[in-house]
């Protein structure tokens, strides 16, 4: 395995991404770290295009293969 690139996305946009890649939804996330649905999805949004993903999918494992998230 590679060493872990240099992060740029914020914590909380790395434990969407976490929740994301346990297969967790918009909607179960907003549930478990207490925000709106509207707040994750905006997240999600935001961290996307921080590391040029092309959705929600692509931007969990893109996390992972960097080894930003376990």
């Amino acid at each position: 395995m590679t060493e872990p690139q240099k992060c740029p996305l914020t914590a909380r946009e790395l434990e969407i991404a976490r929740l994301l890649s346990n297969g967790e939804t918009a909607a179960s996330i907003s549930g478990l770290i207490g925000c709106t649905t509207h707040s994750v999805n905006m997240q999600i949004k935001i961290a996307r295009r921080v590391v040029g993903a092309r959705n929600s999918s692509h931007l969990a494992a893109t996390a992972l293969r960097k080894g930003w998230i376990e």
